[in-house]
């Protein structure tokens, strides 16, 4: 007996995109444009980070410093160049110490310390026409981020006598961050014309080639959506760690900065005793 094979049954939705292609089309459309607008602007919305397991105990004994020693960890310096001039000029200290109680006063800094305020020489530079000043970017590292990004630009560059550099950690995560979303950015408007033209080489229609290729951006923006709208899920990867915030002060005279202060808060924290 010869075996007869009956193809498969076509589904609902494969009959209804067949009998219907220009409604189907439409509707995808419709979605992608939802899509669209409802992931605009969540890359900016997606938290930065998560070097970090925030149960680990160095986690937390780096946290226990930051709350109670803010000035042991300093995150953010301020490289004071005085030029041809001493650093201990008048001139020099008078700017410098205005430059360290602005930045004292500014929100979301804490445990600022400088050369000017302690005397450190770990904190000046050999030759005399160079220092720091220290200070502590609170909050996760999104939200540092952000602190840097409001409050560098009125630090960096010419004050008076002194010509100001900003770094630390937080400035060159941040550096890092602005330059990798910049090359993705052109990499992609590259990548999209070079793929287009590969397609319709191989295709050899433009039609054909834009369907592999639309398919592609469609699901992409889809994904945006959908973590656009998982954002405030405690469970999604993109949302930021909800840890409390280190609220306490310590005299500047605990920082101690030096020409490797950049690494500092990649350092093992000492154990609490």
């Amino acid at each position: 007996m010869t075996e007869v094979n009956t193809p498969p049954r076509v589904g609902g939705w494969t009959r209804f995109v067949t009998a219907r292609p220009r409604l189907s089309l439409l509707v995808a459309l419709v979605l992608t444009a939802l899509a669209v607008l409802a992931g605009s602007g969540v890359a900016d919305r997606l938290g930065a980070g998560g070097w970090e397991d925030p149960a680990a105990g160095s986690t937390y004994a780096t946290k226990a410093l930051e709350r109670e020693f803010p000035g042991s960890q300093p995150n953010l310096l301020l490289l004071v160049d005085a030029g041809d001039a001493s650093v201990d000029d008048p001139a020099v200290a008078a700017r410098a110490e205005r430059l360290a109680e602005r930045l004292a006063s500014e929100q979301g800094v804490t445990g600022v310390g400088s050369y000017w305020q302690s005397g450190t020489p770990a904190l000046r530079a050999e030759d005399g026409h160079e220092a720091l000043i220290a200070a502590r970017i609170t909050g996760e590292e999104k939200t540092a981020g952000d602190t840097l990004e409001r409050i560098a630009p009125h630090y960096r560059g010419a004050h008076g006598p002194v010509e100001v550099s900003v770094g630390g950690p937080v400035a060159v995560r941040h550096e890092m961050q602005t330059i990798i979303q910049e090359d993705l950015t052109r990499a992609e408007l590259i990548a999209l014309p070079v793929t287009l033209v590969l397609l319709v080489m191989v295709f050899g229609s433009a039609v054909a080639a834009l369907l592999p290729l639309g398919i592609g951006i469609v699901a992409i923006l889809g994904r945006t959506r959908s973590c656009a709208a998982s954002r405030n899920s405690p469970t999604c990867p993109c949302s930021p760690s909800t840890s409390p915030r280190p609220s306490a002060s310590a005299s500047p005279s605990t920082t101690r900065c030096s020409s490797s202060a950049a690494s500092a808060r990649n350092s093992p924290p000492a154990p609490r005793p």
